[in-house]
């Protein structure tokens, strides 16, 4: 199919650019390396953006290096339902991410303010102490990602990274300290989460100003 096959050559661009130290480039440029045309590079790029290998803003397109097949979630998950209409909100979202190199982790999303979210979607069983333990894990890696530990390609620099237990349903609370969301809820948090910033007993780490990310 010539379309998967454009996919193909767009993405072997990128992945050789990225190996070379340089992760984003401008679609133009993409497009002659590739030997394709401008439409032919966006609407293989819409198809990588989708499986959350690239993210493009603008005329430029970055690699994320999230390749991998990821642990397979629920069908018909509500949270991934709001997660694909966050990423039409440009004015605020500068990216939403499907991370699968991240243990704990299974999306990020990143607001053009620079306030990133580290999002675990929870899975059927994960209840309880359980849970608990799963925060415990997901505020961990939240601070890995604030002290720069990870090579992500967000668009934006991150300054605050809140982690985030995401589910299809449940009440809105705080599970050792970490944020839980029902889906119904979850948009909400991203488009404002000054309560958040603002709750003492929440967490959440600030970045490193001196790391690369």
């Amino acid at each position: 199919m010539p379309g998967r096959d454009h996919a193909s050559r767009v993405l072997r661009v990128l992945r050789e650019s990225s190996q070379r130290g340089r992760g984003c480039l401008s679609l133009a440029t993409i497009a002659a390396r590739a030997r394709l045309s401008l439409s032919e590079v966006r609407e293989a790029l819409d198809e990588l953006e989708a499986r959350g290998i690239v993210l493009v803003s603008g005329d430029i397109a970055c690699y994320t290096g999230f390749e991998s097949q990821p642990e397979p979630l629920e069908r018909g998950s509500l949270v991934e339902e709001v997660l694909s209409r966050l990423r039409g909100l440009r004015r605020v979202v500068a990216s939403v991410v499907r991370v699968s190199s991240i243990p704990h982790v299974d999306y990020i999303v990143a607001r053009r303010d620079g306030i990133v979210f580290a999002i675990h979607i929870v899975r059927m069983g994960e209840a309880g102490e359980r849970l608990e333990a799963i925060a415990a894990k997901l505020a961990r890696q939240a601070r890995r990602i604030a002290e720069g530990n990870y090579a992500l390609e967000l668009l934006v620099k991150p300054k605050i990274v809140v982690p985030v237990l995401a589910a299809n349903h449940g009440a809105p609370r705080l599970v050792e300290g970490v944020v839980f969301r029902p889906a119904q809820k979850l948009e909400e948090l991203i488009v404002d989460p000054s309560p958040i910033l603002s709750d003492p007993h929440a967490r959440y780490y600030e970045a490193r100003r001196d790391r690369q990310f």
